[in-house]
């Protein structure tokens, strides 16, 4: 598994599970960062499960998380939505909240944006959730609800560190999935 390092801002984060062309989870202290190549299937579930179950072990203080989703990527079937929120209120009692970042500024993001926050609306909210179109918002309003909820204070300019390092790996992974899709 990718460990990416910066020596500017001294941040490490490790890549904790994962499934190639599907999604990749990173922990960066308690903050999970899930990159969805593609829509979670019901396969892709069941490995992110065990995957966030060891990380909430990890973390008694709780978890919070943020989710990128790669532009291209499919939305999740009615199925795997049942699924994914069966997960979420299982999790809710461990986790702060989440912070979902499409970006891009075009017309498709901005609708599919538009739609997740349409599904959210439809869904029963056991976690805190947003959606956001850029890194900096999604971490200003995370790490507020995250210090609340958990008790700790993380600094924002570490975990958007973690962020780009995060980018700087799956941008590779991206043009590898793109080509093998």
């Amino acid at each position: 598994m990718e460990t990416p390092r910066s020596a500017a801002t001294h941040v490490t984060l490790t890549q904790r599970h994962g499934m190639p062309g599907k999604y990749a989870a990173y922990l960066w202290k308690n903050i999970a960062i899930i990159v969805w190549f593609d829509g979670p299937t019901l396969e892709s579930l069941r490995s992110f499960e065990r995957g966030s179950q060891e990380m909430i072990a990890e973390h008694p203080e709780g978890l919070s998380s943020i989710n990128i989703l790669v532009p291209g990527g499919r939305l999740p079937t009615p199925a795997a939505r049942r699924e994914l929120s069966r997960i979420l209120d299982a999790h809710a009692p461990h986790h702060a909240g989440s912070a979902i970042v499409m970006r891009g500024d075009g017309f498709f993001a901005s609708a599919l944006r538009g739609l997740l926050t349409a599904l959210q609306l439809l869904q029963r909210k056991t976690i805190p959730q947003q959606v956001f179109s850029d890194y900096e918002t999604a971490v200003t309003w995370l790490l507020r609800l995250h210090a609340v909820r958990t008790t700790e204070t993380l600094d924002s300019t570490e975990l958007l560190a973690a962020l780009r390092q995060v980018d700087a790996v799956c941008v590779s992974n991206t043009r590898d999935h793109v080509r093998a899709g």
